[in-house]
């Protein structure tokens, strides 16, 4: 189960947990533990487990979701993390933790994820009617 405020969301009572390490064109570029909804993961559970989840997500829950959460948290890569992604130790990363929620504010997914600084980009848009 993940460990979130409670001010984020309501829990599900079970999630699927995935932990892995994201590669493009041989760069190892992010860390990512994310929980997953056991109901929704049961909605596409190979591709879950072989895909980005949030694509899929985007997917089989399209009309399920109605808020996402992001906080960014800039700080130096531990030694685990370090391992795991061929960077140096002390480097910077930013740590990023997302929740997607439902209209009964329960939580469908809770990721984890730890980039590497140096290829990280921010892009946002805002649209206002």
């Amino acid at each position: 189960m993940p460990v979130v405020a409670p001010t984020l969301g309501l829990l599900a009572p079970s999630y699927n947990y995935i932990k892995r390490v994201h590669v493009r064109d041989a760069l190892r570029y992010c860390v990512i533990r994310l929980f997953l909804d056991s109901d929704m993961f049961g909605r596409a559970p190979e591709r879950f487990r072989n895909e980005l989840a949030i694509p899929v997500l985007n997917e089989v829950a399209v009309t399920d979701i109605v808020q996402v959460n992001q906080l960014v948290r800039f700080g130096k890569c531990d030694e685990e993390t370090s391992l795991m992604l061929k960077y140096p130790a002390g480097d910077p990363v930013a740590h990023i933790r997302r929740a997607l929620r439902d209209h009964a504010d329960r939580i469908l997914y809770y990721a984890d994820v730890i980039y590497r600084a140096d290829i990280l980009e921010i892009d946002t848009e805002e649209h206002f009617d």
